[in-house]
């Protein structure tokens, strides 16, 4: 318990969730855009904007990438900070922003098919947590090593 960072994995998290954010937010607006979503009566454009974003595969694709990336940064910013046990605070840290997807787990209100939801949850993040981690520790040993 004593490797485990509480400011690593929260800073790492805050990062994965506001760089996924900010990441998505052009994402967002080149399907607004290209797909005329702004033009359809407003009571419509909650549906027709989740649908672009989920059914098209190139865009869910890309929502994929980006997550998993922006996951990647998060872990790696958590096992700097953490100094040690870095693939275990990276994990940690990419998981904390899954909490809303395992809460929607239980409470049945995922929008994906099962098998994805619990890929994503349970085998993509913790792998992407991994990566991050695992930047941080060789890193830490490159810098440990003298020239």
């Amino acid at each position: 318990m004593e490797k485990i960072s509480i400011k690593g994995i929260v800073v790492g998290a805050v990062i994965d969730w506001v760089t996924s954010l900010t990441f998505m937010m052009p994402l967002t607006a080149y399907v607004m855009v290209s797909r005329r979503i702004m033009q359809l009566p407003r009571e419509q454009v909650k549906a027709a904007l989740y649908a672009a974003m989920h059914k098209d595969l190139r865009i869910f694709g890309i929502q994929l990438l980006i997550g998993i990336a922006c996951s990647v940064i998060g872990s790696y910013v958590a096992g700097v900070l953490a100094k040690q046990a870095q693939i275990l605070n990276g994990v940690l840290s990419a998981m904390l922003p899954s909490v809303t997807g395992i809460y929607s787990l239980f409470a049945g209100t995922y929008s994906q098919p099962l098998w994805l939801t619990l890929i994503l949850i349970f085998v993509a993040t913790p792998l992407a947590g991994m990566l991050g981690g695992y930047l941080a520790l060789l890193q830490a040993r490159r810098s440990a090593v003298p020239a």
